[in-house]
């Protein structure tokens, strides 16, 4: 086994919204990456999730409900804070001084409006990426009441999709923490990214971040009940 020190840093994206996050998920995955791993970051998906909770049905119209929206994502995100910080309080004190628990705005930085930017030139040049974006826009419905034209719906979730993709880069690429976590699939234009895709119209990491690519993801199962 490589020593501490060799073995990478690796990231947890927790969403607020989803159910996969169990807390038999959660602790396998800690432990497998503090295992394996030199330093773990937790990073709660709180901001973003205003995308899909501030738009507010009413009437079929929709109104900007942004004030009460933030007030439930910041008490569902205090919630998740106590969960993981409870999973983290289980390890010893070595393990606990290797693991971070952050927001999405503690990597919302310079860099990552600079990849955020650059993610939108690439949907202008990159025809296939923007046809990508918009069937994973269209493919994740997360405005709860689709009682709305999919269009309005489609529009909000591309915007969230391209915000995920530049975190991602901002911490696997910048910050490093290579190796990537989380119960289920990764977002299919994601992984098309990483797989040199869009390479023919000249957007691939590299181009972005300007370094080849590190990020390595692993759909982590949750354990099977009595599974140790």
């Amino acid at each position: 086994m490589p020593e501490l020190g060799d073995r990478g840093k690796a990231f947890i994206g927790v969403s607020l919204d989803t159910k996969a996050f169990t807390r038999e998920w959660v602790r396998t995955a800690v432990l497998r990456a503090i295992e394996r791993h030199d330093a773990l970051l937790i990073v709660l998906a709180d901001e973003i999730s205003l995308y899909t909770r501030a738009p507010v049905l009413r009437d079929r119209t929709l109104i900007f409900g942004y004030q009460e929206a933030r007030r439930k994502m910041l008490q569902r995100r205090d919630e998740l804070r106590r969960f993981m910080a409870s999973e983290i309080d289980r390890l010893t004190r070595e393990d606990q001084a290797r693991v971070e628990l952050v927001g999405w705005n503690d990597f919302a930085d310079a860099e990552y409006a600079r990849v955020l930017r650059a993610l939108w030139i690439g949907c202008v040049c990159s025809k296939d990426f923007r046809k990508d974006v918009d069937a994973c826009a269209a493919s994740h419905m997360w405005f709860e009441r689709e009682l709305l034209g999919s269009d309005l719906i489609v529009e909000m979730n591309r915007h969230y999709i391209v915000d995920e993709v530049s975190m991602c880069l901002r911490i696997a690429e910048a910050a490093g923490y290579s190796h990537e976590y989380y119960p289920g699939a990764q977002l299919p234009v994601l992984e098309r990214l990483y797989a040199g895709v869009y390479g023919k119209d000249g957007l691939t990491v590299a181009e972005l971040m300007g370094r080849e690519p590190r990020r390595r993801f692993t759909a982590l199962s949750a354990p099977v009940a009595g599974e140790h």
